[in-house]
């Protein structure tokens, strides 16, 4: 029964004696490699397991507890396994070891997938947002080259001038776009989440005015250098603003904040202190987050818009745990929601100012 229990589960598990051979292998392990358990008991775990960590091959042969994630090859194919070791109790001499491997390869490729996604509704409402600001201004010029049409040199002078300034406007809101999105972007690297956060603001500053919601800014006077990925980075922040619009169909007030101090047990999920943290606060004056809603709020696929994939914060979160930080929602006093982002503060650059 416990066999039949055991050749059940889709993991694989492998039961390892002192010298390494393979004592039991069940059939979740043989159908990685497509062969039958029989065929694969009595082999060294070297022959299906060529570890890139050394701490996995050491916990095999010492008999340690360990855990973690390793791409192995299965059958010419690169998997990626969730691995848990852990020794069995006995004499030293009959030591075995338990490996079982949970294969999250399938998953992870639909965690990116679903990333992807919403990463491009997110640069599709970026890009609603840079089309009607674009539109300005070219509606502008339009009307500007019919008046330089004017018999009037001083006119036409004036008009071409007007012209040249909108074209500048475009050229601008242009560059900003591309100061968010650079192709390389993806790239870990050092980052001023000031600098960040000065560049989203900018970038929906038209739209901020057009919906008749007020930007207060309160930035830290200092850097704030984190090592992470600008693209990804910038998708949270923008994804914030984004709700916080929402949030006040009828206008309001966004404040941001950004400051750093050092990291308390309630800011980071493991707290190395005294780390300093990089805080940056987004704060709307909309309805706020109901009780009923709030326990679910970085739930994916979970949303309380008519229209929305119910990703967007769920995401955030995700990317922000990545960069080994917390992101929190709050209801703001008097009114409103509350999105606090901690991230730990990279190491000082002296050749940065």
């Amino acid at each position: 029964m416990l066999q039949t229990i055991i050749n059940s589960l889709d993991d694989g598990l492998a039961l390892i004696d002192g010298y390494g051979a393979l004592l039991l292998v069940n059939q979740g392990l043989a159908q990685f490699y497509a062969l039958p358990p029989d065929e694969l008991i009595g082999r060294h775990w070297r022959d299906l397991w060529q570890f890139e960590s050394p701490m996995f091959a050491q916990a095999i042969d010492k008999g340690l507890n360990f855990s973690g994630r390793e791409g192995l090859v299965c059958n010419g194919v690169l998997r990626i396994f969730d691995i848990q070791i852990f020794p069995l109790l006995g004499e030293a001499s009959e030591r075995q070891v338990v490996i079982h491997l949970v294969d999250v390869t399938e998953r992870l490729r639909f965690q990116e997938l679903v990333i992807q996604n919403e990463r491009l509704a997110a640069t599709g409402r970026l890009a609603a947002i840079i089309a009607h600001e674009v539109n300005s201004p070219l509606q502008a010029i339009q009307n500007f080259l019919y008046l330089a049409g004017s018999d009037n040199n001083e006119e036409r002078t004036t008009y071409l001038a007007m012209i040249e300034e909108e074209i500048d406007r475009i050229g601008a809101l242009i560059r900003r776009l591309l100061d968010v999105q650079r192709p390389d972007d993806s790239a870990v690297r050092r980052i001023d989440m000031n600098t960040l956060i000065t560049k989203v603001v900018t970038l929906t500053s038209t739209t901020l005015q057009r919906s008749r919601v007020t930007l207060q800014s309160e930035l830290s006077f200092d850097s704030l250098w984190v090592v992470g990925r600008n693209d990804e980075l910038t998708q949270v922040l923008l994804n914030l603003f984004l709700n916080a619009l929402d949030a006040m169909p009828h206008g309001g007030t966004i404040a941001v904040r950004s400051l750093h101090r050092a990291a308390t047990a309630a800011d980071l999920p493991q707290p190395l202190l005294p780390t300093q943290i990089a805080l940056i606060e987004i704060a709307d004056t909309g309805h706020g987050i109901p009780a009923e809603v709030m326990p679910h709020i970085f739930e994916p696929f979970y949303t309380t818009k008519k229209s929305g994939s119910g990703l967007g914060l769920a995401i955030s979160s995700q990317i922000v745990e990545q960069h080994s930080g917390r992101l929190s929602a709050h209801n703001n006093a008097p009114v409103g929601a509350l999105f606090r982002i901690v991230l730990p503060l990279a190491e000082p650059d002296l050749n940065e100012t």
